[in-house]
């Protein structure tokens, strides 16, 4: 008979094996009941064994462009060769309707038609009229002025209103003038008689006008002491200075009365007055002046032209 120890363990032994194989079989089972229900596309995928190395992109690098380098511009004034023998025409007016009051007329007067027939004139004729830095220059010798040149002189007196429209008849012919201002008659601001300084700023702003100085009282300046006359017209300079905001470089003699020449040419550049000639000279800081009014209800267009067409034979 086996004994029965033998027996017994043999039995523990069996009943273990079954026992591990039928857990093998129901892990099995489990396991194929997970596969059967995985959802589509979330079969697990077999990961690399290196992960790649990432490079990045490189960024393009910003190339600046070169800013192109600024064209001088060059005045074709400033390219003419100086000659020293030019001479330019000086017309000096008022305001358009100088000499005329209501329907009485003075000995010498202007109208406003007269004015504008004078630019229309010059216009066709392909007249210039150098800047304040052109006629500086000019003066210095550096360069020529275009032989059809002329300086058209405005002296403000008494500053009625229809100084304005001289201006605005400069702007349509593309002229400029030079502006002599007497300071002590011209208001702060304009009204319906009268421009003020605000009217002459807008047009100096412009480069309708250039600022100069016409004196401060328009005394004889023959008449005057040098200290007297200095004062006269350094005052009026320092208050268009202030006025305008720039320094100012021309006076014109009230009356065209000649004193103290040498004097006022430590501070001014150029005089204006008669001077015994109609002309400005090359390098010559003291300029005369033609009249171009009517006189006795009568304008001489034959001397007009004449001056106009000499300055233009010159040219040729």
């Amino acid at each position: 008979m086996p004994n029965k120890e033998i027996f017994t363990r043999r039995n523990f032994v069996h009943a273990t094996l079954i026992g591990a194989f039928t857990l093998l079989a129901a892990c099995q089972k489990e396991n194929e009941i997970i596969q059967s229900t995985a959802l589509p596309g979330n079969t697990p995928t077999t990961l690399p064994t290196e992960i790649p190395t990432q490079t990045s992109t490189p960024e393009p690098t910003a190339t600046s462009t070169p800013e192109p380098t600024p064209t001088e511009v060059i005045n074709p004034v400033e390219q003419i060769p100086y000659n020293p023998d030019q001479k330019i025409l000086v017309l000096e007016h008022h305001n358009p309707s100088y000499g005329v009051s209501g329907d009485e007329y003075e000995p010498v007067y202007m109208t406003a038609e007269n004015f504008e027939e004078q630019l229309k004139k010059m216009h066709e004729m392909d007249f210039y009229t150098p800047t304040e830095e052109e006629l500086l220059g000019w003066l210095d010798g550096k360069h020529g002025l275009p032989e059809k040149s002329v300086i058209i002189r405005i002296d403000i007196g008494v500053p009625k209103k229809d100084y304005e429209l001289g201006f605005q008849l400069l702007e349509k012919y593309n002229f400029n003038a030079i502006l002599f201002i007497l300071t002590d008659l011209l208001p702060e601001k304009e009204s319906e008689k009268l421009v003020g300084w605000d009217t002459i700023q807008r047009y100096v702003e412009k480069g309708t006008v250039i600022p100069a100085s016409h004196g401060t009282y328009h005394p004889y300046y023959s008449k005057l002491s040098e200290a007297d006359a200095l004062w006269d017209a350094l005052n009026s300079k320092r208050i268009i200075e202030e006025k305008v905001g720039r320094e100012i470089h021309f006076f014109a003699y009230p009356y065209d009365n000649i004193g103290h020449d040498g004097a006022l040419l430590d501070h001014f550049k150029m005089l204006f007055a008669t001077f015994g000639t109609n002309y400005a000279h090359a390098g010559n800081p003291r300029v005369g002046t033609f009249y171009p009014y009517i006189q006795k209800g009568y304008f001489n267009w034959e001397k007009f032209d004449n001056y106009l067409e000499s300055v233009s034979e010159e040219s040729e």
